[in-house]
């Protein structure tokens, strides 16, 4: 084994962008959508990356079209984090929540991530305090259909 700074680079994930969704209202198209395991021992993860291609309601600090933002849901959280996706991937793929299964799901994450990439959807995020007195951010997803 070499004596290289880089050494151990082959067995990890690069990390997306460190851009999350602020309050808003946006159309934004699918970049990519994975999945993985947290490197800080807290589980498994999906992350999804969008391009902002339209602001529709600015709340002030809202993201810009042009910015590339990462969606962060931490399969620990169970039913919740279940919830989120199949949100999202009924939004995107235009189905029902109904038609959303773990084939399909696991199907949108498969490969390089980019199943999904070139879809676009609109979605509203709303900062929601947390019983612990922290913050997150909720982000719902709807089908875009174009005009």
């Amino acid at each position: 084994m070499s004596d290289s700074i880089f050494n151990g680079i082959e067995d990890v994930q690069s990390r997306g962008s460190s851009n999350y969704f602020k309050d808003g209202r946006y159309l934004v198209e699918v970049q990519k959508f994975t999945k993985g395991n947290s490197q800080r021992g807290e589980g498994a993860y999906t992350v999804a990356e969008f391009s902002v291609l339209e602001t529709l309601v600015d709340q002030g600090e809202s993201n810009k079209p042009g910015e590339v933002l990462s969606w962060v849901v931490m399969m620990k959280h169970g039913a919740s984090a279940l919830s989120n996706i199949k949100n999202f991937l009924a939004a995107v793929t235009h189905t029902s929540e109904q038609q959303i299964t773990v084939a399909n799901a696991d199907k949108a994450v498969e490969g390089d991530g980019t199943a999904l990439a070139g879809m676009r959807v609109l979605c509203q995020a709303n900062t929601i305090p947390t019983t612990r007195g922290g913050k997150f951010t909720k982000v719902n997803f709807e089908a875009y259909a174009a005009e």
